[in-house]
């Protein structure tokens, strides 16, 4: 174990277990200082890899989905960001091969799991980055020869702070794809991303870790979850920077300092979650976070810097749900924040920038008509097609709504049921809910009519002689598609259940609302 663990990056602190290691990007040992939300994200391995040197040519790494219940952390945060086990692996640099372990039906998330990789002769640097989404425990790793030796690192340190924006996720980007990762790989940084999702509250515990760890650049991504919760208020908002800032400069009190706004989030842009004047807009709390970083650098902190979360992101077409960016979102980022890193850092570290190509879109391949299995509810047919560049799942039963999805390489994820996300395998869709997608016609092409009230009749027949209800619930084009984190929870009920009558369908709604839609 030991020497597994020093080959493991990105992490703060490592938690031994009878079989292997789990390694948590907080200090495991003091998890209670950070309630449970907080210690599952920290659980998680984002940015977090396996890094050394070897001339072998196979290797296998033993791994299981570490238990909350063992871990004393929320069970239900994990299940909203799970997502699938993908293991992608970079030689010398460069990317050599995704392994995805199990597959959405969940045949590894319960068991312990081994990704294998077979590897060209001759010695190489390896970076095999760990799932994002999940706790791990790490087993074993071997290979077919000489083993993995850790490697000297004299690149910069960089601790990157923030939300679930930073800390990267399943939907909007694979674990050495998301922004931070872009930008480490691209700059050559060691990272040490401390983005945790939906928990991003300027914890003092958490300034206490970074003030402990040793780095030559810092970024705190910090208001959104603030905002949107309305955490905090004008007069608290200030000083919860203040204390975080000065926590982290008792030790690092040169290391540059940059902090980043919000990036863009339309629905509450010029309003506050609630109707009080003491809470902000994401207007308002930007401009309270400028003040801050200005009255630090006239109390005398020649280090901090701040960044313009509009500046960096704010095209409705880079975000996959209206708050996350999406991978060309991720990108866009990089080539925004790096003008502004890159005085900060040393002059070879300002040479090597490249930012690696980016990967085409295949959301369009999706379209079609499906036939739906649902486990102890039978079949219906669906159509996924395009509504203003967003792919969306249409049914005809009435008791779903329109569901938008995200698609990323051969996944798909239903972004108003966090947590559920679908892998594409030949000509059906496997999700990790248990719902089967098969591909009801190779034609891709659905002939539609609209009633007067701009509904669209999908009874055209579908292929294999399946036919559709009419004039299920479709948003015109002037509408907009529901979106969990703008909406909140809200309450769909098929006629049955209006009724008070029992009905099969309920339930899975009822799924609908556990999820957060």
């Amino acid at each position: 174990m030991a020497e597994l663990a020093e080959l493991l990056e990105g992490h703060v602190s490592v938690a031994l277990a009878h079989r292997g290691l789990q390694p948590w990007r907080l200090r495991q040992e003091e998890r209670r200082l950070y309630g449970p939300r907080l210690a599952a994200m920290s659980s998680t391995c984002a940015s977090v890899k396996l890094r050394g040197r070897t001339s072998a040519t196979r290797l296998r790494l033993h791994a299981e989905v570490t238990s909350p219940e063992s871990m004393a952390v929320d069970l239900e945060v994990l299940k909203r960001t799970a997502g699938p086990l993908e293991y992608e692996l970079y030689l010398d640099g460069r990317f050599f091969q995704r392994h995805v372990a199990g597959d959405a039906a969940g045949a590894a998330a319960e068991n312990a799991h081994v990704v294998e990789f077979q590897l060209p002769h001759g010695e190489k640097l390896l970076e095999l980055w760990l799932p994002c989404s999940v706790p791990l425990t790490l087993l074993s790793l071997e290979t077919d020869g000489p083993s993995v030796s850790p490697v000297d690192d004299d690149r910069p340190v960089w601790i990157c702070y923030g939300s679930s924006i930073t800390h990267g996720g399943p939907s909007g980007s694979s674990a050495s794809n998301s922004w931070p990762a872009l930008l480490a790989r691209a700059a050559h940084f060691k990272l040490l991303n401390l983005g945790f999702g939906g928990e991003c509250y300027l914890d003092p515990a958490v300034a206490f870790v970074i003030r402990d760890a040793p780095c030559e650049l810092i970024t705190l991504e910090v208001g959104i979850n603030i905002q949107t919760t309305a955490a905090m208020n004008k007069r608290t908002f200030p000083a919860a920077v203040y204390g975080f800032i000065h926590i982290i400069r008792e030790k690092h009190r040169t290391v540059p300092i940059v902090v980043i706004s919000p990036l863009r989030y339309e629905p509450l842009e010029a309003r506050a979650p609630v109707g009080t004047s003491e809470f902000m807009s994401l207007q308002e709390l930007r401009a309270s976070l400028f003040s801050c970083v200005e009255t630090l650098i006239e109390l005398g902190d020649q280090n901090i810097f701040y960044c313009d979360g509009l500046e960096l992101l704010h095209e409705p077409e880079l975000f996959f749900d209206g708050l996350h960016p999406g991978p060309r979102g991720q990108r866009r980022i990089v080539e925004r924040l790096w003008p502004t890193l890159r005085p900060l850092v040393g002059a070879s570290t300002q040479e090597h920038f490249e930012l690696p190509e980016e990967l085409p879109s295949e959301a369009n391949e999706l379209t079609g008509a499906y036939v739906v299995d649902m486990p102890g509810e039978g079949r219906s047919r669906m159509v996924l097609q395009l509504h203003r560049s967003q792919l969306v799942a249409l049914s005809e039963r009435r008791d779903w709504p329109p569901a938008p999805l995200q698609r990323r390489d051969d996944f798909v994820f239903v972004l108003n049921m966090p947590g559920v996300w679908g892998q594409v395998k030949e000509k059906a869709i496997t999700f990790s809910n248990g719902v089967l997608c098969g591909i009801a016609s190779l034609c891709n092409c659905v002939e539609k009519k609209t009633d007067p009230a701009g509904r669209q009749d999908l009874s055209e027949t579908l292929g294999d002689g399946i036919r559709c209800a009419p004039y299920f619930a479709v948003p015109r084009a002037d509408e907009s598609w529901p979106r969990s984190a703008a909406l909140g929870r809200v309450a769909v009920r098929s006629r049955e259940a209006e009724r008070g009558r029992p009905s099969r369908s309920a339930g899975w709604v009822d799924l609908f609302l556990e999820r957060g839609l």
